[in-house]
């Protein structure tokens, strides 16, 4: 749940942030856990806001390296 949250706060931001911007710009929500925007591409109320507020969401893959890292970020941010 946690992390649903995250996500459509950090879509908000990115709204709010383009708002004053001239031309607007292309929002995009970039993420590489296709599973942790699943629900955001469905049906619910937070896709629909997110999809009506022209922000798209792209899934991009990590190196492994990388990946490894943020991996062990999140498990150091748990503590």
């Amino acid at each position: 749940m946690a992390q649903r949250n995250k996500l459509v706060n950090d879509a908000l931001k990115l709204h709010w942030i383009a708002l004053p911007m001239t031309p607007a710009p292309r929002k995009i929500l970039c993420v590489s856990d296709k599973e942790a925007v699943r629900h955001l591409r469905g049906r619910s109320w937070q896709g629909q806001a997110i999809r009506d507020l022209g922000i798209e969401i792209e899934v991009v893959a990590l190196p492994e390296d990388v990946r490894a890292s943020v991996a062990s970020a999140q498990v150091r941010q748990v503590r």
